[in-house]
């Protein structure tokens, strides 16, 4: 696997940035690497198109560009779309977890 370095990456939010402060070192340091990697080879967030993830974004989110059922495609010549990506983001990771109960 080539080792990817890590570069600049935007500013942190104060409240993450507090959340990251409150783990050891060796955790922080592996935090801040998952976080520098996302942000050098993320241009989109793919999802298991056998879910209704990007369908609820659509619904939510009609500003933001889809590839089909499988991902939302980020800007590369602007901010992204922080708070919107947030909830995203928190639907996914929480998504088979809430499939179990519903």
């Amino acid at each position: 696997m080539t080792e990817l370095k890590r570069t600049e990456t935007p500013d942190m939010d104060a409240a993450v940035a507090a959340v990251f402060g409150s783990y050891p070192e060796g955790v922080r340091s592996r935090l801040h690497g998952i976080r520098s990697l996302i942000f050098q080879t993320a241009y989109g967030l793919y999802f298991n198109c056998r879910t209704t993830l990007v369908d609820t974004f659509r619904t939510l989110f009609p500003e933001l560009v889809y590839d089909g059922n499988r991902a939302i495609l980020l800007p590369t010549d602007e901010e992204p779309p922080w708070d919107s990506l947030a909830v995203c983001i928190t639907a996914t990771l929480t998504y088979h977890r809430r499939a179990a109960v519903e």
